[in-house]
């Protein structure tokens, strides 16, 4: 799962995240029809930092994604 930075790196391209919350309560896993709901996608700001390996860089932007997605589920559960 670290191909993708391993071509930002060789490149010398930035990382954007790019996060999409609510895509499971609209479509759930395994079902065929989406539900009536609302999905955000949010694009952060590009990160220039990497660590000393593609495989490293992954991880990092791994424990990135988990606490963005907490910070974004706290901000917009509260109103459902």
């Amino acid at each position: 799962h670290s191909g993708a930075f391993y071509i930002a790196e060789q490149l010398g391209l930035p990382i954007v995240p790019a996060v999409m919350y609510g895509a499971n309560h609209v479509l759930p896993k395994g079902q065929c029809y989406m539900r009536k709901g609302m999905m955000r996608f949010i694009i952060d700001a590009a990160v220039a930092e990497t660590q000393e390996t593609p495989l490293k860089t992954a991880s990092w932007m791994r424990r990135y994604f988990i606490s963005r997605l907490a910070d974004i589920s706290d901000r917009y559960d509260r109103y459902q």
